[in-house]
């Protein structure tokens, strides 16, 4: 009688054990989620990044687009010069 108490307590000891292993393997689980989780976070990051460097580099070419608008309009503001100096050329020409 006593025997058969003691092998009862044990196997309900396994069971309790048996429980707990299997409680680790599911906790073990969420802590992989977690990481492939937060491996996902991070691509989303670098994602981000990489999104910001092609709005960062739209806005150098539009930085470059302007300042050859200003060059252009340089070369037309002096294009203009070399009108106005051909221009009092011709009037000092008129003069003399």
């Amino acid at each position: 009688m006593w025997m058969g108490l003691i092998e009862n307590f044990y196997m309900w000891m396994r069971t309790i054990e048996n429980f707990y292993m299997w409680m680790e393997t599911i906790e073990n689980f969420y802590m992989w989620m977690e990481t492939i989780e937060r491996y996902y976070m991070w691509m989303e990051l670098i994602e981000n990044c990489y999104m910001l460097m092609g709005t960062i580099e739209k806005c150098y070419i539009w930085m470059e687009t302007i300042e050859k608008c200003y060059m252009w309009m340089g070369t037309i503001e002096n294009s203009f010069r070399w009108l106005w100096t051909v221009e009092y050329c011709y009037r000092w020409m008129g003069a003399i």
